[in-house]
C-alpha cells in the first residue's frame, strides 16, 4: 500500500480510534471459507479474521453451511465471543435482529460512499489520504458519527459547516463543490392549498403582489401553482419536515399581512384546516 492509499479498514480505524471490535458490536462480514462445522469471515471494519459455527449461522436448523452462505457473500453479524488477547473472534449472524441488520446495511453503504469521496478529495487537492482524514473526516466522524450525514449536511447548510469544522481556508472550495457533486441528500416536499378570498375591488393584483413578497428569496424551493378560484397549491422542497413548515409558515404570515384589509373583507384558509385557520 502507497503512502497516497488506504484501504478501508485502516480508514475504519482511523476514523474511530479504534482497531479491534468489542464484545456484541455488529459488524459487515465478508465470508471467506466455508467447512462442514462453520464459515471464515472477514470483518470488513478492522481486517481482521473470525469464525461462525454452524449453529450461529442461521435461526433455523441446517445440515450444512454451505445451503445458506456462499463465498464472497457479505454479511451483518454480532461479536459475541473475544480470545486469545484479541487473537480468535467469534461471530454470529443468528444473533443480529432484523433491524440491526437492516440499520447495518445502510449505515455501512454510506461509510463506504464517504470513504470514497474522502479519497476523491484527497486527489483532487494533491494531499495525502490520511492528512484528509485528519484535517477533515475525523473532525466530521465527531460531530456526526457516520461522516457521510456530515457531508449531507454540507450539501444542506453550506460551507459554515466546513469552516466550523476548522477546516483549512485552501480546501473549502474545492471540498463543498465536490461534496455537492457527489452527495445528493433524500429531498421532501410540503404540500400545502390554500383557499385565498378577498372582496378587495383590486382582489387579484393584491394576490400576486403578496406571493412576489412572500417567495421574495424563496424561489429555489417554492413552487406556487394556481389551480381555481379561490385554491393555490404551495410546494415546498427542502430536507427537513420541520424546516419546511417554517417556510410554510413564513410565506402564510406574509401572505395574511399583504392581503388583509380592515375595509374589504378577506380571508387565507388551508384546506382540509379551514375549522382551524381563519383570517378576516
Amino acid at each position: 500500500m502507497s503512502e497516497m492509499e488506504l484501504n478501508f479498514s485502516e480508514y475504519y480505524k482511523m476514523l474511530y480510534n479504534k482497531r479491534t471490535p468489542s464484545p456484541k458490536e455488529i459488524v459487515m462480514v465478508t465470508v471467506t471459507e466455508i467447512h462442514p462445522h462453520g464459515i471464515y469471515v472477514n470483518i470488513e471494519e478492522y481486517g481482521i479474521r473470525a469464525y461462525c459455527p454452524i449453529n450461529e449461522i442461521s435461526t433455523r436448523w441446517i445440515k450444512r453451511p454451505s445451503d445458506v452462505v456462499k463465498i464472497n457473500q457479505k454479511l451483518v453479524a454480532q461479536v459475541y465471543k473475544i480470545s486469545h488477547g484479541g487473537r480468535v473472534v467469534n461471530v454470529s449472524i443468528r444473533r443480529v435482529l432484523p433491524g440491526e441488520r437492516k440499520k447495518k446495511m445502510i449505515e455501512w453503504k454510506r461509510l463506504r460512499r464517504s470513504f470514497m469521496i474522502f479519497n476523491i478529495i484527497a486527489e483532487r487537492l494533491k494531499v495525502n489520504i490520511k492528512e484528509v482524514m485528519e484535517k477533515f473526516a475525523k473532525p466530521l466522524s465527531e460531530e456526526f458519527d457516520n461522516p457521510y450525514y456530515g457531508l449531507e449536511e454540507i450539501v444542506k447548510s453550506g460551507k459554515d459547516v466546513l469552516i466550523d469544522l476548522g477546516v483549512p481556508e485552501d480546501w473549502i472550495d474545492p471540498i463543498y463543490e465536490i461534496v455537492k457533486s457527489y452527495v445528493k441528500p433524500s429531498e421532501i416536499e410540503l404540500k400545502k392549498i390554500l383557499l385565498i378570498r378577498t372582496l378587495a375591488p383590486d382582489g387579484i393584483k393584491r394576490i400576486k403582489t403578496a406571493f412576489e413578497k412572500a417567495l421574495r428569496d424563496k424561489e429555489e424551493k417554492v413552487l406556487v401553482e394556481y389551480l381555481s378560484a379561490p385554491r393555490y397549491l404551495i410546494k415546498i422542497r427542502g430536507y427537513e419536515w420541520k424546516e419546511a413548515e417554517k417556510t410554510f409558515n413564513e410565506i402564510l404570515k406574509t401572505l395574511e399581512k399583504n392581503i388583509s384589509d380592515k375595509k374589504w373583507r378577506s380571508e387565507i384558509l388551508i384546506e382540509g384546516e379551514e375549522g382551524k385557520r381563519k383570517r378576516k
